[in-house]
């Protein structure tokens, strides 16, 4: 071996380390625009959001290529932004896009491939195509059941998503299943009260009450409230809503007596944290920012609660 050859391959040449470093700097771009653009995206910017998400998009094609994974990224998070403001069709073409890439670079059973899955069945809950977003999300699931121990909270997530997806399908008995498979591994990897099993928990209490399965709903309705009332406080709307949702079920079962009690409960703490507004109305904002956080609207959920409380 030549001492030119040896040179060249331990010191690349002045172009080359400049080339190199500036890889470095656009990468480095590239990512600052994806953090700044989540930011504004989580604080309801859409519109500089999506700014931000594109000057990233430009770069990484320019400098990585068409079919990177920063092109990939910034492509689904475009998406996100237009699936946050109802433009399904737009967040569809560019959730295909990245999915197209992520399939190329690293297969279709890779982890980054789960993420796009799981997006466009979030899409396609929101949009009501239940059976189509179900193909997603069990795609979704199955990669992410392959590294199970190290994303035990996306797995749940993916169960919970699928869950959704099958109740609006009608199909209770796989909904119920799921439900509690999301249940379980959120209480393995998080403990028996973190607050977003009750979640799940008042779910899977609907999907019981539909199967005219009221005691099993009941069981879950309350195990749900001990959870809010530790979580959130004995005083707050989380609570709240989950009291009307009990007390609708004792009124189903022609409990009277025991649905006021509950209902006398929910009102109090309605009045007070809701003022003059009609708290009868209010309690159906639970289905409504449930939904919203499933499908990917967390800070519109997050917005809606807020200007109720």
């Amino acid at each position: 071996m030549s001492t030119s050859t040896v040179n060249l391959m331990m010191r690349p040449s002045t172009t080359s380390l400049a080339e190199n470093g500036n890889a470095r700097m656009d990468r480095s771009r590239i990512q600052a625009w994806f953090h700044w653009g989540n930011r504004h995206r989580k604080q309801g910017r859409y519109e500089s959001a999506e700014a931000l998400f594109r000057q990233a998009l430009t770069l990484a094609r320019q400098t990585c290529g068409t079919r990177s994974l920063e092109a990939a990224q910034a492509l689904n998070h475009l998406a996100m932004i237009s699936q946050e403001q109802g433009d399904f069709k737009g967040a569809e073409v560019a959730y295909r896009m990245a999915l197209s890439t992520i399939v190329a670079l690293f297969g279709s059973d890779h982890r980054r491939a789960a993420v796009i899955y799981y997006n466009l069945a979030t899409l396609e809950l929101a949009r009501g195509d239940y059976a189509s977003g179900e193909q997603y999300a069990r795609r979704a699931l199955a990669i992410r059941e392959e590294t199970f121990v190290l994303n035990q909270a996306d797995v749940a997530e993916a169960c919970s998503l699928l869950a959704a997806l099958l109740d609006g399908q009608h199909k209770e008995e796989e909904a119920a299943h799921y439900y509690q498979q999301a249940i379980a591994v959120c209480e393995c990897a998080f403990g028996r009260e973190h607050d977003e099993i009750a979640d799940d928990l008042c779910h899977l209490a609907e999907v019981f009450r539909a199967q005219n399965r009221m005691a099993e709903a009941e069981q879950c309705f309350e195990r749900a409230l001990a959870i809010r009332e530790k979580a959130f406080g004995a005083g707050t709307l989380e609570v709240a809503l989950t009291l009307t949702n009990l007390a609708a079920l004792c009124h189903a079962q022609g409990r009277e007596d025991e649905a006021a009690r509950l209902l006398r409960r929910a009102q109090v703490i309605f009045d007070n944290t809701l003022g003059q507004q009609d708290w009868q109305e209010i309690a159906s904002l639970e289905h409504y920012t449930r939904l919203l956080r499933l499908i990917g609207h967390q800070m519109k959920a997050t917005s809606l609660t807020a200007s109720v409380t």
